[in-house]
């Protein structure tokens, strides 16, 4: 979520050294394949995560409850959607105050992905030393 921070924060840049702030449709300068490494490294991510959690599901269940391995895959999936959308509406609603447009306004070219994603990374940091600790124990 970091690298997202950063490609969001010079896209900002650029919106507001060429003053296209008030212009949501307005085209920014800026190549696409800024996005590349973020986009490579949540595609990878997902296909490993996918991979582990099924195999972990197949060889720790026994045969006969292969099928519940499998849908607490996807029902933990649809938990991380629900938790996130969650999310996403306790930002727009408490950074909305004030007269002033949320980090996840409509106006991309006045919102501020980049805070939206910042505390999205300390999660996933928290995350990876929470699963550190685990496994040393």
């Amino acid at each position: 979520m970091g690298l997202t921070a950063v490609v969001e924060n010079i896209r900002l840049s650029k919106v507001f050294i060429v003053g296209h702030a008030k212009m949501p449709k307005a085209p920014v300068n800026m190549s696409m394949l800024r996005l590349l490494p973020q986009f490579y490294r949540d595609g990878y991510s997902f296909g490993v995560e996918t991979l582990g959690q099924f195999g972990f599901y197949h060889r720790e269940f026994p045969k006969t409850m292969s099928s519940i391995g499998n849908s607490s895959f996807f029902l933990s999936m649809a938990v991380a959607n629900l938790l996130s959308t969650a999310l996403f509406n306790i930002v727009n609603e408490t950074t909305s105050r004030n007269e002033e447009p949320s980090w996840v306004a409509d106006n991309l070219s006045k919102a501020r992905f980049d805070y939206y994603c910042l505390p999205l990374g300390g999660f996933s940091l928290v995350n990876v030393l929470y699963y550190i600790v685990c496994i040393r124990s």
